[in-house]
């Protein structure tokens, strides 16, 4: 169900995946249209430090759930080079991500976001303490953004949340107009500190 080359892994069926240790250059994609994908961050700390991408990048189509193991603590981050993606966690187009698990995530965007998702995209946050560091915006997504629960924690050079079609898509093309640019928060607790907009949609 995957491939390795290097230090760069490539999920490319359904299944449950188990990430631990220390890595100060690699990544781990989740190839397109794949769904069914579980990423268990049990202790994991990774950096993109020369790829094009951040530490995860879940291509277009695909489902996927990053669980923060109970008792653990997990980083991620991209680098200055991240100039492909520019988001420490990307979701491409029509994908959807769950953050859940009661451990720690922190995701650090240095290139510019720290969690994005593309055009018909969707993020949901569960259970899980995530904070997140980004020189733009701190969680984003072109679709939804929804908080169910867990405890945020936001520093953003741009907006805190934020939900909005951009202008165009992942491929270049014309105006996103399909997106719906909805922000849903049901639960938990946030805590933003932005330069920009807190909440934007």
């Amino acid at each position: 169900g995957y491939s390795i080359e290097g230090t760069a892994v490539t999920v490319n069926a359904a299944g449950t995946y188990v990430f631990s240790g220390s890595c100060a250059d690699g990544s781990i994609t989740v190839k397109k249209g794949i769904t069914g994908v579980k990423l268990v961050l049990n202790g994991l700390d990774l950096t993109s430090a020369s790829a094009l991408t951040g530490p995860i990048l879940c291509k277009a189509g695909t489902e996927t759930e990053i669980v923060a193991e109970a008792g653990t603590v997990n980083s991620l981050s991209d680098s200055a080079a991240n100039t492909e993606e520019k988001a420490a966690v990307k979701i491409n187009k029509q994908s959807k991500l769950v953050l859940s698990g009661t451990g720690t995530l922190n995701v650090n965007g240095v290139c510019k976001n720290g969690i994005k998702g593309g055009a018909e995209a969707d993020i949901t946050v569960k259970e899980q303490n995530l904070n997140i560091k980004a020189t733009d915006n701190g969680l984003a997504s072109d679709n939804t953004v929804t908080v169910k629960s867990g405890k945020l924690t936001i520093e953003a050079g741009g907006d805190g949340i934020k939900s909005s079609p951009d202008r165009v898509d992942d491929e270049g093309n014309a105006d996103d107009t399909v997106s719906l640019g909805d922000i849903i928060l049901e639960n938990g607790e946030v805590t933003i500190d932005s330069a920009a907009d807190g909440i934007q949609g």
